[in-house]
């Protein structure tokens, strides 16, 4: 109850009244609502529909007291269908111009994403959009060799279902996304993804099967969940490691670092060009103590793939092939075979 009430003075609730119940643009299915938190901005055109199957927050957890604000611009004959609950955080825009039209299915953002359609943006169902992540479907000026063939370029951007896009990618007019995609910050994206696929920014386009996402553990069924291995204290000085899902016990460092073979060594190289704020040059593991993030892992896998032209498959990203510079060696060389 406390909760809720907090959550309720967070509301622009002359906002939250006016467009629900008094404005005719705007329609919606029993139990669905547009939820305006504070210093959200709302232009609705009269001639415009925003038709709600699903609740939309706007300007939805913003941090303490901030006065930042979000934007939800329908103009002239827009359409905006909202067919799941959709999450738009503070600093953003949705804006949805003359006789264009959008449809929303469930996803949410984070902050100062930028969604501007002039023809038509589809957004499918589980997605998760990362912070300043811009989505167009036109150029929305005119270009061309002379004059005379100077026009507005656009066409339809569809994005499918569970697609995870991260920090500042950009998805721009006639990208066709599929689903189950992960496409990695930075990237730009204006073509055909097939269902699946990592796009990473170093090459902007899919070079491979994406490893499986999820928004939390909880939400995968356990036979879908990666084997991990869970820390818990034996002792004072002592700790142990509980297997789940059969995954083996990480191996012991060795008290002496041993030779580095030619595909080791080429890795290494690699490694130090492509992350050069990483000491590579310490027995640490370089998963687990986290030397390598997720988002360092992405770049090494695009890395990996152009240095030998092979295609890692999903199920061997884990921590165990990229927790040291023997792991991956040896990963390569059994694709390669």
């Amino acid at each position: 109850m406390l909760n809720k009430l907090k959550t309720l003075l967070k509301l622009d609730l002359f906002q939250f009244v006016r467009y629900n119940f008094f404005c005719k643009s705007v329609k919606r299915s029993p139990g669905h609502w547009l939820i305006p938190f504070r210093h959200s901005v709302i232009v609705i055109s009269p001639r415009a529909r925003l038709t709600l199957d699903g609740n939309l927050y706007l300007n939805y957890n913003k941090i303490g007291n901030s006065k930042a604000e979000a934007y939800l611009v329908l103009n002239g004959d827009a359409r905006l269908h909202v067919a799941g609950d959709v999450k738009i955080r503070f600093g953003s825009t949705v804006q949805i111009n003359d006789g264009a039209s959008a449809e929303f299915g469930h996803f949410t953002c984070n902050a100062n994403i930028n969604i501007q359609c002039n023809q038509r943006i589809e957004i499918g169902d589980d997605c998760m959009i990362g912070r300043n992540v811009v989505i167009y479907d036109s150029e929305f000026h005119p270009t061309g060799s002379c004059p005379e063939t100077m026009r507005v370029r656009q066409g339809p951007t569809r994005i499918g279902n569970h697609v995870w896009i991260q920090t500042n990618a950009v998805i721009t007019r006639g990208a066709q996304i599929g689903n189950n995609c992960i496409i990695g910050p930075n990237a730009f994206v204006s073509g055909r993804v097939r269902e699946g696929a990592l796009v990473v920014p170093s090459v902007s386009r899919d070079i491979m099967p994406a490893p499986l996402w999820a928004r939390t553990l909880d939400s995968l069924s356990l036979r879908e969940r990666p084997p991990v291995a869970v820390p818990h204290e034996t002792g004072a000085h002592d700790e142990a490691v509980t297997e789940i899902s059969g995954a083996p016990a990480r191996p012991e460092a060795s008290e002496k670092p041993l030779a580095l073979d030619a595909m080791e060594e080429k890795i290494l190289s690699l490694l130090r060009k492509e992350c050069p704020d990483a000491d590579f040059d310490t027995d640490a593991e370089l998963v687990s103590d986290g030397i390598l993030d997720s988002l360092s892992i992405t770049t090494i896998i695009a890395a990996l793939t152009l240095e030998f032209g092979v295609i890692i498959p999903y199920e061997d990203i884990t921590e165990e092939n990229f927790n040291s510079v023997k792991a991956m060696a040896a990963m390569m060389e059994r694709l390669k075979k």
